[in-house]
């Protein structure tokens, strides 16, 4: 994730994710983005012929509330075996769109 130019970022309270909104790249970005500003990271997912072809147009995040367990964002899928308990389907995945 890349972050080419911010304001006022020193005031924002804790960590978050840069570039995950969901807003479309315009076409300079796309072509060059050096000069016109970097498409976010959802916007290059999403025009990636490569990442379309080969993976799931989702994304997974598994949180913990116990400190020894971290938490993980999975883009492409999700990974149902490492994250649920025993004995869980695809029918117990809490879908938010």
């Amino acid at each position: 994730m890349t972050v080419v130019k911010a304001k006022d970022v020193e005031s924002l309270q804790g960590s978050g994710l840069i570039g995950l909104s969901p807003s479309p790249a315009k076409t300079k970005e796309l072509e060059d983005p050096m000069h016109n500003g970097v498409p976010s990271f959802i916007a290059q997912l999403r025009n990636s012929a490569k990442f379309n072809e080969d993976f799931q147009s989702i994304f997974s995040i598994y949180l913990s509330n116990k400190e020894n367990v971290k938490g993980q964002m999975t883009f492409g899928g999700y990974d149902l075996a490492k994250f649920a308990k025993a004995g869980s389907t695809d029918k117990d995945i809490k879908w938010v769109e």
